[in-house]
């Protein structure tokens, strides 16, 4: 049976999360293959123009680097942090949810991707 992190294709609620965007705000910006990270869309308060951003699960996209992506339990963290966390391209910039699941992340630590 073919684990869901494994897939080559979207995945169906970010496929979804998508053409919601492309219709409300087409220059909302989304991350290069980590729709499995995808989990909704946001109204930010302290935008004018007040138009739907992405928003994705911090854990997540961790998870989807390490099993998709082959990235080390011990490197995943540092990149996050540096490609993908400290990213900002403007008012079209997703948003970013710190999932509470750190006794999850501790057993992803020592998982041999």
């Amino acid at each position: 049976e073919e684990q869901p992190l494994k897939s080559k294709e979207p995945s169906k609620s970010g496929q979804q999360i998508r053409e919601r965007l492309a219709e409300d705000n087409p220059e909302a910006i989304l991350f290069d293959d980590l729709d499995d990270a995808l989990i909704g869309v946001t109204l930010p308060w302290q935008v004018p123009d007040k138009k739907l951003l992405a928003v994705y699960s911090k854990m997540q996209i961790m998870k989807t680097l390490m099993f998709k992506h082959g990235i080390s339990p011990e490197d995943v963290v540092d990149h996050f942090h540096y490609n993908i966390e400290g990213q900002y391209t403007g008012k079209n910039t997703p948003v970013i949810v710190e999932d509470d699941h750190d006794e999850a992340w501790e057993e992803w630590q020592f998982i041999d991707v």
